[in-house]
């Protein structure tokens, strides 16, 4: 229940942010909560969610999403094919959901982190649906990504909340190795992990005592870590809630971020100028955003809120939330929602 507050004081928090400038947004028909009743005071999903949509590297026609069916408690990988509609169910599970994006090699391999609750094991799998196998020794892991071939994952271990660690393995070796932990200099951060084809590393890291927004080359981080300075007026604010609600996508030159109750920005990393190219509309946020393969798309699991009514059409105090996958044209703007039942 305490959780399920603070989410609707997340989003009332949201209304009363909401940027008016003019710029592309999203359709929607909101239902604001105010004068409409009784207090929203809890927060449900719908039955059949369609969550964490993330492209094939070789192919913009693909794509791989969370699917949770709430109703039957059941939990899939599913992989679909925006040419041929044609979806392939890779792995599912009766009792495991998967927490955060998952994230597509460009040899084949789909890495994700199974959850009961709280984030598990990070699993991989084969995009054909063949090789499932347990990538981790301990329990807690996110924010994961592959290197740009494919030879190597990366992502971040938090067994508390005082120790943080940022871990690299190689496909095929037995061991982990550690490239920070939570007393070093970085006090082991290192989230919002996505790396570009040309093997950039972008995250959310603590430097020279400053949480802040960085682009390193993968083997050097953080010895030659680049601070984003278009960034800091939303780090300097405040971080952790930048930390908690922002989502990347990075692929060569541009990084797209969504970040709730400001829309999704595109950043220039060459020179470092930061751009709103989408508005969100007040009951309307966007996780987990992907970059298609050229560039010219982006996934974006896309949450709806509306409020619930009893047969007397009064607000009975309950928020339903909806999630579904959409597509954005970089070029022109233009968002689809994509039928995925």
């Amino acid at each position: 229940m305490f959780q399920k507050i603070l989410f609707v004081f997340f989003y009332i928090i949201l209304f009363a942010s909401c940027n008016r400038e003019v710029l592309p947004t999203a359709s929607s028909k909101c239902e604001l909560p105010f004068g409409q009743g009784n207090l929203v005071n809890t927060l449900s999903d719908e039955d059949s969610m369609y969550r964490q949509p993330c492209f094939n590297p070789r192919d913009r026609n693909e794509f791989v999403y969370h699917f949770e069916d709430n109703k039957e408690r059941n939990f899939q990988l599913v992989k679909y094919n925006l040419k041929t509609q044609q979806k392939s169910v890779l792995y599912q599970s009766k009792v495991h959901k998967i927490a955060g994006r998952p994230s597509w090699s460009k040899n084949g391999w789909i890495a994700f982190t199974r959850t009961t609750g709280m984030a598990d094991h990070i699993f991989i799998i084969k995009d054909n649906g063949d090789s499932l196998r347990q990538f981790t020794d301990y329990p807690l892991n996110i924010y994961l990504t592959w290197n740009s071939n494919g030879s190597a994952l990366f992502w971040r271990h938090s067994p508390d909340l005082s120790r943080n660690y940022f871990f690299k393995k190689d496909l095929y070796a037995p061991q982990t190795d550690t490239i920070l932990r939570h007393d070093d200099i970085n006090r082991g951060f290192s989230f919002h992990n996505d790396i570009s084809s040309k093997d950039e590393l972008f995250c959310f890291t603590y430097i020279d005592n400053d949480y802040d927004f960085y682009i390193s080359k993968v083997e050097e981080f953080p010895r030659n870590a680049r601070k984003l300075k278009s960034l800091e007026d939303y780090t300097r604010n405040n971080p952790f809630y930048f930390l908690a609600s922002a989502s990347s996508a990075y692929l060569s030159k541009r990084v797209f971020i969504s970040y709730l109750g400001d829309g999704i920005f595109e950043l220039d990393t060459e020179k470092d100028k930061l751009i709103r190219i989408y508005k969100t509309p007040e009951c309307v946020k966007y996780l987990h955003i992907s970059c298609s393969p050229d560039d010219r798309f982006l996934l974006a699991e896309r949450e709806d809120a509306r409020l619930e009514y009893d047969a007397n059409n009064v607000p009975t105090g309950n928020w339903i939330r909806k999630s579904s996958i959409c597509l954005i044209d970089t070029y022109t703007l233009k968002e689809t929602i994509i039928n995925l039942k």
